[in-house]
């Protein structure tokens, strides 16, 4: 059947149309879900690189992250389902990490999530925080990697419990990590250390501490995955990428102090 070229041209932008919709549809995902989010907010930024909380010895570990980075209009609260972390790209071997006692809580916080006042009590969480990786066994892993740019996400925990954080509420987001078993390994994750990143840290190498012995402004450049594991469809690696962002929603925030001194390990 004959169809004039005009027509066919018209068929040709459809189809395109058609694709492009396609495309947008795979990696938006269902209506009202998000990417996931990688924080600090320039993903290519990494000024060094940290072996804490999870190649370093037993620890307990507090890493806070700025609300602000989370807002925007209408946006309502998010549901994180894992973390993503790179192997500093200063590191080219392999990561074979076995942790044979771990447990990771999320919750909220108020306080200034970059800046650190000295050593002092770790933050309470409001309401306890939610465990949201039961205490017990982690396998981390990541290949060898080339090159001098940034690696890619590729370790990544997925929790046993989501954990849903509201930005709206003011209250930073905190990452807790009590590791009591005392595995090590060199290959530090990449992590951004300047005032302003919007993310600190507070640390003391005793999992059960109440007070954090040190602390400052550096943080591991962490991707939040906002995507269920258990309902998501694979994408094309063109569909797909990255924001940061893990939460829980909160009634109030509780004061925290935070540790100030140099940057440790």
């Amino acid at each position: 059947m004959f169809i004039p070229s005009h027509r066919r041209r018209l068929m040709r932008a459809l189809a395109a149309v058609v694709v492009a919709a396609c495309w947008v549809a795979a990696a938006v995902g269902p209506l009202g879900a998000r990417a996931d989010t990688v924080l600090p907010l320039d993903p290519i930024l990494g000024l060094g690189d940290n072996t804490l909380p999870f190649q370093a010895g037993p620890v307990r570990y507090q890493q806070f992250y700025d609300p602000q980075w989370f807002r925007a209009p209408d946006n309502p609260p998010v549901t994180i389902y894992g973390l993503g972390f790179r192997v500093y790209r200063g590191f080219h071997d392999p990561l074979n990490l076995s942790i044979a006692d771990i447990q990771i809580r999320m919750g909220t916080s108020s306080g200034n999530a970059d800046g650190t006042n000295g050593p002092g009590p770790f933050a309470t969480l409001a309401s306890g925080g939610t465990s949201v990786l039961d205490r017990g066994r982690l396998t981390l892993t990541s290949p060898a990697h080339a090159g001098i740019g940034p690696n890619p996400f590729d370790v990544v925990i997925f929790f046993n419990h989501p954990f849903t954080y509201d930005a709206a509420g003011g209250c930073n987001l905190v990452l807790e990590v009590r590791k009591y078993s005392g595995e090590s390994s060199p290959v530090g994750f990449e992590a951004a250390y300047y005032n302003g990143d919007g993310t600190g840290r507070a640390f003391a190498f005793d999992p059960n501490a109440t007070t954090a012995a040190d602390g400052d402004t550096l943080g591991l450049i962490t991707k939040f995955i906002t995507t269920d594991p258990a309902a998501a469809t694979p994408l094309p690696a063109a569909a797909t990428g990255g924001i940061m962002l893990m939460g829980g929603i909160a009634i109030s925030c509780r004061p925290r102090r935070r540790a100030s001194l140099p940057h440790a390990a």
